[in-house]
Protein backbone atom coordinates (compact mmCIF):
# COMPACT_ATOMS: atom_id res chain seq x y z
CA UNK A 1 0.00 0.00 0.00
CA UNK A 2 0.78 3.54 -0.35
CA UNK A 3 -0.62 4.68 2.37
CA UNK A 4 1.29 7.19 4.15
CA UNK A 5 2.65 8.37 0.93
CA UNK A 6 -0.87 9.61 -0.30
CA UNK A 7 -2.18 10.99 2.83
CA UNK A 8 1.28 13.40 2.83
CA UNK A 9 0.21 14.18 -0.78
CA UNK A 10 -2.93 15.62 0.76
CA UNK A 11 -4.00 19.06 2.21
CA UNK A 12 -4.80 18.61 6.19
CA UNK A 13 -8.27 20.05 5.00
CA UNK A 14 -8.33 16.87 2.35
CA UNK A 15 -10.74 13.36 3.10
CA UNK A 16 -9.23 10.34 1.63
CA UNK A 17 -12.20 8.14 0.66
CA UNK A 18 -10.37 4.32 0.52
CA UNK A 19 -12.46 3.08 -2.43
CA UNK A 20 -12.58 -0.92 -1.03
CA UNK A 21 -14.90 -2.38 -3.64
CA UNK A 22 -13.90 -5.71 -4.55
CA UNK A 23 -11.27 -5.77 -1.25
CA UNK A 24 -11.49 -8.32 1.61
CA UNK A 25 -12.41 -7.31 5.36
CA UNK A 26 -8.65 -8.01 5.85
CA UNK A 27 -7.08 -5.12 3.43
CA UNK A 28 -9.65 -2.74 5.13
CA UNK A 29 -8.46 -3.77 8.31
CA UNK A 30 -4.95 -3.34 6.97
CA UNK A 31 -5.31 0.42 5.49
CA UNK A 32 -7.46 1.04 9.18
CA UNK A 33 -4.44 -0.03 10.73
CA UNK A 34 -2.50 2.22 8.74
CA UNK A 35 -5.10 5.35 9.63
CA UNK A 36 -7.23 5.39 7.16
CA UNK A 37 -11.07 5.83 8.21
CA UNK A 38 -13.78 6.72 5.47
CA UNK A 39 -14.04 3.64 3.16
CA UNK A 40 -15.93 3.77 -0.01
CA UNK A 41 -18.46 1.02 -1.67
CA UNK A 42 -19.98 1.23 -5.21
CA UNK A 43 -22.79 -1.50 -4.21
CA UNK A 44 -25.09 -1.61 -1.50
CA UNK A 45 -25.17 -5.52 -1.26
CA UNK A 46 -21.56 -5.48 -0.39
CA UNK A 47 -21.32 -2.15 1.75
CA UNK A 48 -23.70 -4.10 3.95
CA UNK A 49 -21.42 -7.15 4.04
CA UNK A 50 -18.47 -5.47 4.92
CA UNK A 51 -20.36 -3.37 7.20
CA UNK A 52 -21.54 -6.51 9.49
CA UNK A 53 -17.84 -7.79 8.95
CA UNK A 54 -16.14 -5.09 10.50
CA UNK A 55 -18.31 -3.46 12.97
CA UNK A 56 -15.57 -3.69 15.65
CA UNK A 57 -13.80 -0.74 14.13
CA UNK A 58 -15.19 2.85 13.68
CA UNK A 59 -15.20 3.11 9.83
CA UNK A 60 -16.85 5.78 8.30
CA UNK A 61 -18.56 4.16 5.46
CA UNK A 62 -18.90 5.75 1.92
CA UNK A 63 -21.50 4.90 -1.14
CA UNK A 64 -19.75 5.99 -4.21
CA UNK A 65 -21.83 4.18 -6.64
CA UNK A 66 -25.57 4.14 -7.41
CA UNK A 67 -28.37 3.78 -5.19
CA UNK A 68 -31.61 1.83 -6.24
CA UNK A 69 -34.87 3.16 -5.06
CA UNK A 70 -36.07 -0.32 -3.47
CA UNK A 71 -32.60 -0.22 -1.04
CA UNK A 72 -32.27 2.95 0.10
CA UNK A 73 -33.93 1.74 3.79
CA UNK A 74 -30.91 -1.05 4.15
CA UNK A 75 -28.28 2.04 4.43
CA UNK A 76 -29.93 4.37 6.57
CA UNK A 77 -27.94 4.90 9.79
CA UNK A 78 -24.79 2.81 8.45
CA UNK A 79 -23.98 5.23 5.28
CA UNK A 80 -22.57 8.34 6.55
CA UNK A 81 -22.66 10.25 3.08
CA UNK A 82 -24.16 9.03 -0.30
CA UNK A 83 -22.03 10.11 -3.27
CA UNK A 84 -24.15 9.76 -6.16
CA UNK A 85 -27.42 11.95 -6.20
CA UNK A 86 -28.09 12.08 -9.63
CA UNK A 87 -31.96 12.75 -10.07
CA UNK A 88 -34.84 14.94 -8.26
CA UNK A 89 -36.57 11.08 -8.46
CA UNK A 90 -34.21 9.70 -6.22
CA UNK A 91 -33.87 12.66 -4.24
CA UNK A 92 -37.59 12.75 -3.51
CA UNK A 93 -37.39 8.71 -2.37
CA UNK A 94 -34.48 9.73 -0.02
CA UNK A 95 -36.44 11.99 1.62
CA UNK A 96 -39.58 10.23 1.58
CA UNK A 97 -37.39 6.74 3.34
CA UNK A 98 -35.51 9.00 5.11
CA UNK A 99 -38.66 10.63 7.22
CA UNK A 100 -40.33 7.41 7.78
CA UNK A 101 -37.18 6.02 9.35
CA UNK A 102 -36.02 9.19 11.59
CA UNK A 103 -32.73 8.57 9.57
CA UNK A 104 -31.06 10.96 7.52
CA UNK A 105 -29.25 10.10 4.56
CA UNK A 106 -26.42 13.25 3.65
CA UNK A 107 -25.51 13.29 -0.20
CA UNK A 108 -23.47 14.95 -2.62
CA UNK A 109 -24.96 15.29 -6.06
CA UNK A 110 -23.02 13.87 -8.64
CA UNK A 111 -22.62 16.02 -12.03
CA UNK A 112 -21.33 14.45 -15.16
CA UNK A 113 -18.94 17.13 -15.80
CA UNK A 114 -17.80 15.51 -19.10
CA UNK A 115 -21.43 14.55 -20.08
CA UNK A 116 -20.27 11.12 -21.46
CA UNK A 117 -23.48 8.88 -21.76
CA UNK A 118 -21.96 6.31 -19.47
CA UNK A 119 -22.40 8.13 -16.79
CA UNK A 120 -24.92 9.23 -14.70
CA UNK A 121 -25.59 13.05 -12.87
CA UNK A 122 -26.85 16.38 -13.50
CA UNK A 123 -25.18 17.28 -16.62
CA UNK A 124 -23.72 20.82 -15.77
CA UNK A 125 -26.35 23.04 -17.52
CA UNK A 126 -29.35 20.83 -15.45
CA UNK A 127 -27.75 21.40 -12.34
CA UNK A 128 -29.17 24.46 -11.89
CA UNK A 129 -32.50 23.80 -12.21
CA UNK A 130 -32.08 21.05 -10.33
CA UNK A 131 -30.72 22.66 -6.99
CA UNK A 132 -33.20 25.29 -7.31
CA UNK A 133 -35.81 22.37 -7.34
CA UNK A 134 -33.98 20.52 -4.10
CA UNK A 135 -33.88 23.89 -2.00
CA UNK A 136 -37.59 24.18 -2.74
CA UNK A 137 -38.09 21.00 -1.53
CA UNK A 138 -35.69 21.07 1.13
CA UNK A 139 -35.59 18.53 3.50
CA UNK A 140 -33.00 17.80 6.73
CA UNK A 141 -33.56 13.79 6.74
CA UNK A 142 -31.54 14.35 3.21
CA UNK A 143 -29.06 16.88 3.78
CA UNK A 144 -26.99 18.10 0.62
CA UNK A 145 -23.13 18.02 1.22
CA UNK A 146 -21.35 19.04 -1.66
CA UNK A 147 -20.49 17.69 -5.62
CA UNK A 148 -19.17 14.90 -7.02
CA UNK A 149 -18.26 13.84 -10.33
CA UNK A 150 -15.88 11.28 -12.32
CA UNK A 151 -13.60 13.03 -14.93
CA UNK A 152 -12.73 11.61 -18.00
CA UNK A 153 -10.75 8.80 -18.52
CA UNK A 154 -7.17 9.61 -18.52
CA UNK A 155 -6.43 6.97 -20.82
CA UNK A 156 -8.74 8.61 -23.53
CA UNK A 157 -8.55 12.45 -22.58
CA UNK A 158 -5.27 14.96 -21.96
CA UNK A 159 -4.99 16.19 -18.75
CA UNK A 160 -5.52 19.88 -19.92
CA UNK A 161 -9.19 18.39 -20.76
CA UNK A 162 -9.64 16.67 -17.44
CA UNK A 163 -8.21 20.12 -15.38
CA UNK A 164 -10.72 22.05 -16.92
CA UNK A 165 -13.74 19.41 -16.10
CA UNK A 166 -12.40 19.77 -12.47
CA UNK A 167 -12.12 23.38 -12.84
CA UNK A 168 -15.72 23.77 -14.13
CA UNK A 169 -16.73 21.37 -11.06
CA UNK A 170 -14.91 24.30 -8.21
CA UNK A 171 -16.54 27.14 -10.09
CA UNK A 172 -19.76 25.44 -9.83
CA UNK A 173 -19.14 24.53 -6.01
CA UNK A 174 -18.38 27.92 -5.33
CA UNK A 175 -21.39 29.15 -7.31
CA UNK A 176 -23.67 26.88 -4.88
CA UNK A 177 -21.55 27.95 -1.81
CA UNK A 178 -23.25 31.40 -2.10
CA UNK A 179 -26.83 29.70 -1.98
CA UNK A 180 -26.21 27.56 1.15
CA UNK A 181 -28.90 27.06 3.81
CA UNK A 182 -29.38 24.63 6.63
CA UNK A 183 -30.20 21.47 4.49
CA UNK A 184 -27.71 22.57 1.54
CA UNK A 185 -24.50 23.67 2.08
CA UNK A 186 -21.08 23.23 0.00
CA UNK A 187 -18.72 21.39 2.45
CA UNK A 188 -16.91 18.61 -0.20
CA UNK A 189 -15.96 18.65 -3.49
CA UNK A 190 -15.33 15.17 -4.44
CA UNK A 191 -13.53 14.73 -7.54
CA UNK A 192 -10.26 12.47 -7.98
CA UNK A 193 -9.44 9.08 -8.40
CA UNK A 194 -6.23 6.76 -8.18
CA UNK A 195 -5.23 8.16 -11.84
CA UNK A 196 -6.37 11.88 -11.77
CA UNK A 197 -6.66 12.80 -7.66
CA UNK A 198 -3.35 14.98 -8.64
CA UNK A 199 -5.44 17.41 -10.87
CA UNK A 200 -8.75 17.43 -8.63
CA UNK A 201 -6.26 18.65 -5.78
CA UNK A 202 -5.26 21.48 -8.26
CA UNK A 203 -8.85 22.70 -8.72
CA UNK A 204 -9.61 21.95 -5.48
CA UNK A 205 -11.18 18.84 -4.66
CA UNK A 206 -11.15 18.50 -1.16
CA UNK A 207 -12.46 14.60 -0.62
CA UNK A 208 -10.48 11.90 -3.06
CA UNK A 209 -11.71 8.65 -3.70
CA UNK A 210 -8.79 6.56 -4.38
CA UNK A 211 -8.38 2.40 -4.63
CA UNK A 212 -5.79 0.89 -6.53
CA UNK A 213 -3.16 3.32 -5.90
CA UNK A 214 -3.90 2.09 -1.85
CA UNK A 215 -4.48 -1.17 -2.44
CA UNK A 216 -3.19 -2.34 -5.47
CA UNK A 217 -4.53 -4.05 -8.21
CA UNK A 218 -8.17 -5.14 -7.74
CA UNK A 219 -9.13 -9.12 -7.59
CA UNK A 220 -13.07 -10.27 -7.52
CA UNK A 221 -13.94 -9.86 -3.67
CA UNK A 222 -14.15 -13.15 -2.16
CA UNK A 223 -10.98 -14.86 -4.11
Amino acid sequence: MEIQKILSSLRDDTTLVAVSKTRPATAIREAYASGLRHFGENQVQELLKKYEELQDLSLCWHLIGPLQTNKIKKILGKVALFHALGSLKLYRAIVKASENAGEPLPCLIQINISEEESKSGFLPDEVREAVSCIQEEASPFCPILGLMCIGSSRECSSDEKVGAEFSHMKLLFDEFSQQETSSFAMKYLSMGMSSDFELALEAGSNLVRIGSSLFGRREAYGQ
